[in-house]
């Protein structure tokens, strides 16, 4: 009974000792990529160097090579592994692909509707948005062949609704979502109006929900914009 009780407090030893750098190790890279997240969400992709990230996590700058390997590498990671969409708005696409079935004006509104809460409320997806035009990166570039990927998938569910017709749902698709994140970011960055209409507003955001609901209801009435 002594050798057994001997071996049980030799192997929690052994546990304690492996779990102790495996657990401070996977809290530094945590830290780490939450470090990259605070200064992405402040000052977008040109606040992003290893020194900065270093002291915003309160480490040596030689840790980041270390549990990353290089800082293109921790930039992967941290991009690889973010989520900028919401839990609905996940669901949703979700739900819409699982579903494999044509696409209705509803649905569209929905996945627009979804993209402007992003572009006004999600301050991360407002700077990935800017660098996505602003630089040509690897990092940013896989986020966006993603995101065209999912679009591809749904437009192929729904390219038989438009057959013999006149309407490019994509094209006429592109403007829009290129306007709602060009009015979110000009919103977000210079805190102005645009045509008139001020988004930041309850009043303006209505107005432009309006404007893309009429647009979509009048593509699948057989109106090209």
């Amino acid at each position: 009974m002594a050798k057994l009780r001997s071996e049980q407090q030799i192997k929690k030893k052994v546990r304690k000792v492996v779990d102790g750098p495996i657990k401070s190790a996977e809290k530094t890279k945590k830290k780490i990529l939450l470090s990259v997240g605070k200064l992405f969400s402040k000052e977008g992709y040109t606040g992003l160097n290893v020194t900065r990230i270093a002291g915003e996590a309160g480490i040596n700058p030689r840790m980041i090579y270390h549990y990353f390997g290089s800082f293109d590498n921790l930039l992967r990671t941290y991009f690889g592994e973010k989520d900028f969409w919401d839990p609905f708005y996940n669901k949703l696409i979700a739900n819409l692909l699982n579903n494999n079935r044509p696409l209705d004006a509803d649905d569209i509104f929905a996945i627009l509707h979804g993209q402007f809460d992003a572009i006004l409320y999600n301050k991360e997806f407002q700077r990935a948005i800017h660098w996505d035009i602003s630089e040509k990166s690897d990092v940013i570039r896989k986020i966006s062949d993603e995101r065209e990927h999912v679009g591809k998938r749904l437009f192929e569910q729904t390219e038989d609704r438009f057959k013999n017709t006149d309407i490019d749902l994509p094209a006429s698709l592109a403007l829009q979502i290129a306007g709602i994140y060009y009015l979110g970011l000009h919103a977000k960055i210079n805190g102005s109006t645009f045509c008139g209409i001020d988004i930041n507003t309850g009043e303006g955001r209505s107005r432009v929900e309006n404007a893309l609901k009429k647009i979509i209801e009048d593509l699948y009435k057989g109106k090209s914009i």
